[in-house]
């Protein structure tokens, strides 16, 4: 199934964008575990409720970053509220080599990578409110343009920017090769559902079953068959924030909406916010 060309044709969030003719935050789930698995990101469980016995939250640490040492629940209330210059990450090792490079990654991976940058705890909490997150989603929007899926907006100023501000998503228009490609992704998906893959198959592709809607459905799979913790995964102690039931707990949380009340700074696009 990992086989099928059209999973291989963009990323998991541009599919999943194709698919549902707009990007959603769900598609910046799959991209985070998609950059995770490609070595551009490292996810660390921040903390677990003792009571609840489920992670709270979880750090989105860059390459030679480490999550703060000795932090447990009690203190994630602080961490959430750091001055906006606290970097409590050592150096893990600042020579080593970036997997893969600038130029292989599409617009919407390196704004999501920027604005995790300029997010100073690096907590999911606060990275999935930071007020750029619509601009992460309109350079998705803009990607599957530039595939040819998409027709490009007229507009002066680019029409998925304005919808992801207000919260407002009409839907795009599909060129003819959109139209192709996409039906060819609602069969894929159609397998994908109605087939369990193997472990390994399932791992390879939990990104695009995120970015496809199908992550309840993956995260009963995973839970069955169990395969190891990916690499880049630090899990907490709770049995609900290990392994890949815990990947699917970060992809859940990455999917939601984050709760009212201000987010990170958007220095790095050369914004303010109020």
């Amino acid at each position: 199934m990992s086989s099928d060309p059209v999973l291989q044709l963009a990323t998991p969030a541009e599919l999943g964008a194709l698919h549902l003719r707009h990007a959603q935050r769900r598609h910046l789930a799959a991209t985070v575990l998609d950059l995770a698995a490609r070595g551009h990101l490292r996810v660390d469980d921040a903390g677990n409720d003792p009571t609840l016995g489920y992670a709270l939250d979880w750090y989105l640490l860059l390459p030679g970053e480490a999550p703060p040492v000795g932090l447990d629940a009690t203190d994630l209330a602080q961490v959430r509220t750091a001055h906006p210059q606290h970097e409590p990450w050592p150096a893990l090792d600042r020579g080593a080599p970036r997997p893969g490079s600038a130029d292989t990654l599409r617009s919407h991976e390196r704004l999501l990578l920027t604005l995790v940058a300029d997010t100073p705890n690096r907590l999911l909490s606060r990275v999935r409110a930071h007020a750029d997150v619509p601009r992460v989603l309109a350079a998705l929007d803009d990607d599957v343009v530039e595939r040819g899926w998409f027709a490009p907006s007229a507009h002066a100023l680019p029409v998925g920017l304005l919808e992801h501000l207000r919260g407002v998503h009409a839907g795009r228009r599909r060129t003819r090769s959109g139209d192709e490609v996409a039906a060819q992704l609602r069969a894929a998906r159609s397998v994908l559902k109605a087939h369990r893959p193997e472990a390994a198959a399932l791992v390879e592709l939990l990104p695009t079953a995120v970015a496809l809607g199908l992550l309840d459905l993956w995260t009963a799979h995973l839970g069955q068959l169990r395969p190891p913790t990916p690499a880049w995964f630090a899990p907490g102690r709770s049995t609900t924030a290990r392994g890949w039931l815990g990947v699917c707990g970060v992809a859940m949380a990455m999917s939601l909406e984050p709760p009212p009340g201000g987010g990170a700074g958007s220095a790095a696009f050369g914004q303010t916010n109020p």
